[in-house]
This record gives structure tokens, sequence and C-alpha cells, in this order.
């Protein structure tokens, strides 16, 4: 084999090895992704879930679901959250005690859950509470209204950023 040879078999064996490594990290990048989405989809299926379970729940500690209510008899918006004999350690986990402690909406204020999937592991959901316009779920009061907007931060840091997802529940007699 002569020196030109030599150096167009180096020269081709530099190139193989670049387009398998190439290959190789398009390969893993696409796992990477799939594992994600999953791991996203999941995220999103948990707050759907904490979202399903909240809307259950009577609109206030104060409602009486049988006939008009004026707002004045709602919850103060500085004492959303749980109330007496309904607080206890967060984050929850498994057996989650929100489902028999909670009776309210406004009792998730500040709740967080921990939850793990298969291998899909370190999910933490948040959720906010607050009263907003009646009319306009986006801004939010300082006072009470017949309308309350939920939402639900998950954070997974292993598999994607923040996902954010909101529901509103109003009162009705």
């Amino acid at each position: 084999m002569n020196l030109g040879q030599t150096m167009l078999s180096a020269g081709a064996l530099v190139l193989l090895t670049i387009l398998v490594i190439n290959a190789h990290r398009l390969v893993v990048q696409s796992g990477d992704t799939a594992v994600a989405a999953e791991a996203a989809q999941i995220g999103i299926d948990l707050a759907q879930s904490l979202l399903d379970e909240i809307q259950t729940k009577k609109f206030d500690q104060f409602s009486d679901e049988s006939g008009y209510q004026p707002t004045s008899e709602f919850t103060e918006p500085a004492a959303l959250g749980p109330g007496a004999g309904e607080s206890f350690s967060l984050p929850d986990t498994a057996l989650y005690r929100s489902i028999g402690k909670y009776n309210d909406v406004d009792d998730y204020n500040g709740y967080s859950r921990r939850a793990s999937i298969g291998q899909f592991q370190g999910f933490l959901l948040s959720i906010t509470v607050v009263y907003v316009e009646d009319d306009d779920p986006d801004t939010v009061v300082g006072y009470r209204t017949y309308t309350k907007r939920v939402q639900v931060t998950v954070k997974n840091a292993t598999y994607f950023k923040d996902m954010t997802f909101m529901a509103i529940v109003s009162y009705s007699s």
C-alpha cells in the first residue's frame, strides 16, 4: 500500500467515524426527546387529575348551593387556603390527604403534591387559588367574587421546564 492509499484510507476512516458519531448523537437525542415528551404528558395528566379533584369540591366553605348567596358570605381573599383541621405537612405524597381533608376549592391554595409514575420521578405540583373578576378571569382581584381561578404549576427539573394549567370555578346556586 503506498502513502496515497494509506492517507485515503485514514481519511475515509475519519469520515466514517464522524458519520457514526453523528448518527449515534441523533439516535440519543431522538430517544431523549421521546422520554421528555412522555414525561411532559404524565405531567399534564397529573395536573388534569388534580384540577378534576378540585372541581368536585364546593365553591367555598361558606357557600350554600341551595340558592342565591351574596359574595360577602364567602371566604376573605387573604384567608384562602385550608381551614382549621384541614392542614397537614406539604408536599403531599402518595395516598393524597387532600382528597379527604379538603372540602372546598380554596382549601387548595398553597397546596403542593409530589408524584412519581413508574420510571418518571420528581413531579411537583403547586396550586394557587385566587378570586378573579366574574367577567374577566385574567384579572385577579382582592375582594370576593363568584369566580375563582385555580392555577396548577407542574415542575420536573429532569424532563421539562415548568408547565402551568388553569381552571375557572364559578359559584352556582
